[in-house]
């Protein structure tokens, strides 16, 4: 169908240029609605999070009063009998420690009854309770340089607040409004005077963790003055600002003191160790005779209170979920609702206490797009608008439209089909008729190349063949339109003959191909056709995807309930990330070694339905040394299985 040209003209003047810039004008204003949707709730979730942390940190105190109350020292009984009782009283004590008022330890020592618990604990940290060794010591930025971030908060003026750090409203009337409630809070000294209750409530922490994230030049001012004291700043585990890729730094700093520097003017407490990525914390108090005990804390006892306090947290909410990462990142709990998300990469995120360091409470979004579906409301309206606006142009315009979209598509359709076809088709056909062309012209050619120009046309044809029967045995798999003939099949004599098969083929080729079957008598209940299809699909992506090492093995064993079919090579292998996927139709795994290859991501996929159909299963992995290896695993013949 040809367009007339005036009617593109008048198409493009009337409908195109005018839609584009309103179009253009409509995105503007919902990808500003976009970020104030995300902003609010970023300001919502973290004010949970502030509250939860607020939580966290009472239940750190909890876990030390009780502690406080169990590890009681009675110079009557002997040692291990009083930290036996310790275990007793409380799960979260892993191994008790006694040291005298010169820091030397009493309690556990090495000897003969050592348990390994304990062993391990005077390993990692004999040298720091002795007072040979300092740990990190952590604080939390917010409240150490409180004096300056307060001052700078109110010295810092509405009007000079930025642009991106207003809140933009649009009323009936399309006026301009700034929300003065939204403008960044304001910190004073007297707000850091409340009291300690107020402060786990993660009110006033909230305050000035958004204060120091607001003003860049102040966050850099606040850090470059900790580490001119000699701080130690870190980076954070998580990252919420993905557009970045780079890593916010850690509220929480720290100092190297040594066990003695520590508990001075205090009377107990929790120390937090980070030995070896692993974190470990260790319960500290004073006797009335001066000496030390306490515990090192039992860490899965303890990360099991954590995440049973904050799974409450999540329970009835389908557009959020918050959850608790630990040191190294990974989750304390798998929350129950699927999601595809990246875990490294939360909605919002804060860190959680000094005895916690790099552990954080992040909230996740299960479906991220529910921010945008929410911002296209204020599209949809201008949109509409729009419509209303160029009714009458849009009427003359319909059959234009309908004829450009009918003739886009058409043709690409034409170019798919056409595309998709000649890339598998192409090469096998050119070849067969170069050979057949030469052939039917009666070219003078020994008989040795005529014989090797008919069977590279064989090879050609039967590669055809298989393709084709690919696509069609998918089709039927994919609509359920196959029916198996199962018959007892002794598994050694069938592989025997497909091995016989292929064998000239792949040897023509140059592969080593070998048989191993260890037993004869070994039965399976499966259709024969569709069982060999499944085992010549894997043999044939063996052989594609073996270039230097030439190598294919297939062995044959079982044990009491399955048989087990292995085809192995010694080919350029499959990245584990994509051993799940191989299975999955049209799947091929794209890069510089498998373009070298054709097909049509089939071959697995048919023969792992094939296999799935008689209650068996292919797993893959891949071998030491290079290459794949694929398992077929097929249910032994027996009363059960031919029911």
């Amino acid at each position: 169908m040809k367009l007339n040209i005036y009617l593109i003209i008048i198409f493009i003047l009337a409908i195109l240029i005018p839609c584009s810039v309103l179009g253009y004008l409509a995105f503007r204003a919902s990808s500003h609605e976009e970020a104030y949707l995300e902003k609010e709730l970023k300001t919502i979730y973290s004010r949970e999070l502030f509250h939860a942390a607020g939580i966290i940190r009472e239940e750190l105190t909890k876990i030390e009063d009780e502690l406080d109350k169990v590890i009681v020292f009675s110079s009557d009984k002997s040692d291990a009998g009083i930290f036996k009782k310790w275990k007793k009283d409380s799960p979260l004590i892993k191994t008790a420690y006694r040291l005298s008022k010169e820091f030397k330890i009493l309690y556990p020592v090495y000897n003969e009854n050592s348990e390994e618990d304990e062993v391990s604990f005077l390993n990692w940290n004999k040298d720091f309770l002795r007072g040979n060794s300092a740990t990190p010591v952590y604080t939390n930025i917010l409240f150490a340089y409180k004096e300056d971030i307060a001052k700078e908060s109110e010295n810092r003026q509405k009007n000079d607040i930025k642009a991106e750090n207003r809140n933009f409203r649009f009323d009936s009337t399309a006026k301009l409004k700034i929300d003065e409630k939204k403008v960044m809070p304001k910190l004073s000294k007297n707000n850091y005077e409340k009291k300690s209750s107020d402060l786990n409530s993660g009110y006033y922490e909230q305050q000035a963790a958004e204060s120091l994230a607001q003003n860049k030049e102040l966050q850099e001012k606040i850090y470059k003055k900790a580490e001119d004291e000699g701080k130690n700043v870190t980076l954070r585990n998580l990252n919420t600002k993905v557009q970045t890729k780079v890593k916010e730094k850690s509220l929480f700093i720290s100092d190297l003191l040594k066990f003695q520097e520590i508990i001075t003017d205090k009377e107990k407490g929790i120390i937090p160790r980070i030995i070896y990525d692993k974190q470990e914390m260790l319960f500290w108090k004073k006797t009335k005779d001066k000496e030390i005990i306490g515990c090192l804390i039992n860490g899965d006892e303890f990360e099991k209170r954590i995440a049973s306090l904050v799974s409450g947290f999540s329970v009835g909410s389908k557009e959020r979920f918050m959850t608790v990462l630990n040191e190294n990142g990974e989750l304390l709990f798998t929350p129950s609702i699927q999601t595809k998300t990246e875990w490294t990469n939360p909605f919002v995120s804060i860190e959680i206490s000094e005895i916690l360091p790099r552990w954080e409470l992040a909230v996740y979004l299960p479906n991220p797009e529910l921010i945008k579906r929410k911002a296209l409301f204020l599209k949809t309206v201008i949109i509409f608008l729009i419509m209303i606006m160029l009714f009458v142009i849009a009427a003359g315009s319909i059959l234009i439209i309908r004829s450009l979209n009918y003739e886009i598509n058409l043709a690409s359709q034409k170019t798919t089909f056409t595309a998709n076809v000649s890339h598998e088709l192409k090469t096998p056909l050119t070849s067969i008729r170069m050979f057949a062309e030469m052939l039917q012209n009666n070219v003078k050619l020994s008989v040795d190349k005529k014989n090797k120009y008919f069977n590279i046309m064989v090879s050609e044809t039967e590669r055809l063949t298989k393709l084709i029967n690919n696509v069609l045995d998918f089709s039927k798999l994919s609509e359920n339109k196959i029916k198996y003939d199962k018959k007892n099949i002794e598994l050694c004599g069938f592989v025997r003959n497909v091995y016989e098969e292929c064998k000239d083929h792949l040897l023509n080729k140059e592969f080593k191909f070998k048989l191993n079957c260890i037993k004869e008598e070994i039965s399976v209940f499966a259709d024969r056709d569709a069982l060999k299809q499944a085992l010549l699909n894997l043999l044939s992506n063996a052989e594609k995807y073996s270039f230097e090492k030439k190598d294919i093995e297939v062995s044959l064993s079982m044990d009491k309930e399955y048989a087990y079919l292995k085809v192995s090579d010694k080919g350029i292998g499959i990245d584990q990330k994509y051993a799940r996927k191989i299975f999955k139709e049209f799947f091929r795994v794209d890069d510089s070694l498998t373009k070298k290859s054709t097909g049509t991501g089939l071959g697995l996929a048919i023969a792992e339905r094939i296999i799935r159909e008689h209650n068996g299963k292919i797993n893959f992995k891949n071998r030491d040394g290079g290459g794949s290896e694929f398992i077929i695993k097929l249910p032994l013949l027996g009363e059960k299985n031919e029911k």
